[in-house]
């Protein structure tokens, strides 16, 4: 009977922890995550810290759609100067990085394209993350993959053509790679839907919930420890 009240009650706790946890899943906050783009000029405004910051986005997480505000987005002009200071990641007409307070465990992350001017949103992508965000040594950096943005249905600025499709997309998955680092980089060929701009509105990095799997181990070994007694 002892051992069976342990079994429940190790078991209760075990899944009480877990969902306390679950629930406090979250991106990462924007104020812990520096931002940076090529050196062009961004739009007067149109800062890379409006990627993160949450400017435009409602409430609603993944779920959310965001606005058409000029200013809650980042948007830069076409470079024809390709430049880019991190050696492992390649050269692009636009380019825009994200360094973590620290190293996570990443999963899914979500994006946001450009809503008020759609043709100017980043089409055609590459992702590269590191560790230690190198400037001189190209093997500190590894290649996600290649990736388009889906265009937001419309021609931009507040209007029926535009209806309500403004919500986010799950753009790419690191599937637990842990980085510190992440370079979004346009290409030169359909970088975006057209135009010289280039940006997008909100992006949000989802880390993996590696504490859930750890409390599930835990939770494990207790019931077995009580089992063989």
């Amino acid at each position: 009977m002892c051992r069976s009240l342990t079994y429940v009650v190790a078991l209760v706790l075990m899944l009480g922890i877990v969902g306390k946890v679950s629930a406090a899943v979250s991106s990462i906050a924007g104020s812990n995550i520096t931002t940076r783009a090529n050196s062009n000029s961004s739009w007067t405004g149109r800062v890379t810290s409006r990627l993160v910051d949450g400017s435009g986005l409602s409430p609603g997480g993944t779920y959310g759609i965001h606005g058409y505000r000029f200013d809650d987005a980042w948007m830069v002009f076409g470079s024809a100067s390709h430049d880019n200071y991190r050696g492992g990641t390649p050269d692009g007409p636009a380019w825009v990085e994200f360094e973590f307070n620290r190293a996570y465990d990443l999963g899914v992350t979500w994006v946001w394209n450009m809503v008020q001017i759609t043709s100017r949103g980043l089409r055609n992508v590459s992702v590269h993350y590191s560790m230690t965000g190198s400037t001189t040594n190209p093997g500190d950096w590894t290649k996600l993959g290649d990736f388009e943005f889906p265009k937001v249905q419309g021609s931009g600025h507040p209007g029926p053509d535009v209806g309500s499709v403004t919500g986010g997309f799950e753009a790419f998955n690191f599937d637990s790679t842990r980085a510190k680092f992440v370079v979004i980089t346009a290409h030169d060929v359909d970088g975006n839907w057209s135009g010289r701009g280039m940006g997008f509105s909100e992006i949000l990095f989802i880390p993996e919930p590696a504490t859930l799997a750890l409390l599930g181990l835990g939770g494990i070994a207790l019931l077995r420890r009580n089992r063989k007694r």
